[in-house]
Parts: C-alpha cells; structure tokens; sequence
C-alpha cells in the first residue's frame, strides 16, 4: 500500500451503513431544532422578552416563546461551550448536556477505535452506542420542541 493514500484507504475500506445513522441523526436532530425555533410564534421566530407581549397581541398568540438574545459581553470560546450546556436562562439544560456528553464519547471512541489500527479502516460502530447516539438526537430534538411552545406573555406556560 502507498502510504500517501493511507486516509483514502482507511475511509473507504470496510464502510459500513451504520455510518450513515451515526451522521445523520445530529443532521436530522440539528434541522429539526432549528425548524422549531425558526417556526416559533407563527413562523416570526423567538422574541425578546420585552417585545413578548406586542407580538402576543399583535398576532393572538396566546403562547409566545421567548429568547434574549446573548449580551456583548459573553462571547468568545467559553461562553460558546457555556451555551452548548445551558438552556435560555442560563441553567443546565440536562437534553442539552446528554446530547454533547454522548457525542464526545461517540467520538472519543471512533477516534481511539481508528487511531489504534487506521490501515484496517473504519471500526465497527458499537449496536449499542449507535442506540445511544438516536435516542440523545431525538431528546435533543424533542426537548427543543416542547420547549418553544413558548409561555403565556403574562406568566407562565398554559395548555391552550
């Protein structure tokens, strides 16, 4: 084997199907979240919280949901992973969590799996991890759908 070609070789050989849930679960997760909040209080996406109450009215809404957008002053490399953890109002948001913890660990384990034998190709992808992986994307995603249903503009949510 040349080993100019060892990164082709190596993701060509033994390419497995499962490979294809492994991505496109986080790419399914991922559009499905973002559909959510873009579609949120009839498709005019999350408002601020001091324009909730104009909007309700404006539009009849009788559940709104709301997201302050990120202040100046947390920018940058750690408040970038802070919000990968933390829901709107800056506590932990456990779907959110789970959904990176599971992952880091998928990639740690591919990582480690490819590294230690990279001219047999890609590893076999773990039944149970792959379960793991689908369960935490549809967490993530259904955790992003209740979560916009938004909440009463004068208080908390209500099931109307």
């Amino acid at each position: 084997m040349v080993t100019g070609k060892l990164f082709t070789n190596a993701v060509t050989t033994n390419w497995r199907p499962e490979y294809l849930i492994l991505l496109g679960s986080p790419v399914a997760a991922a559009t499905t979240a973002k559909a959510a909040v873009t579609n949120t209080n009839s498709g005019h996406g999350p408002v601020a919280s001091g324009s909730s109450k104009a909007l309700a009215d404006k539009l009849n809404l009788h559940r709104v949901y709301v997201r302050n957008p990120v202040s100046d002053n947390k920018q940058g490399f750690v408040a970038g992973v802070a919000e990968l953890l933390t829901g709107d109002d800056g506590t932990v948001a456990w779907a959110d969590l789970q959904y990176v913890v599971f992952t880091l660990i998928t990639l740690v384990n591919f990582v480690a799996l490819f590294l230690a034998r990279p001219t047999d190709g890609l590893p076999p992808v773990p039944a149970a991890l792959l379960t793991l992986m689908g369960v935490s994307a549809t967490t993530y995603a259904a955790n992003k759908i209740v979560n916009t249903r938004g909440k009463t503009p004068n208080g908390p949510a209500a099931d109307q």
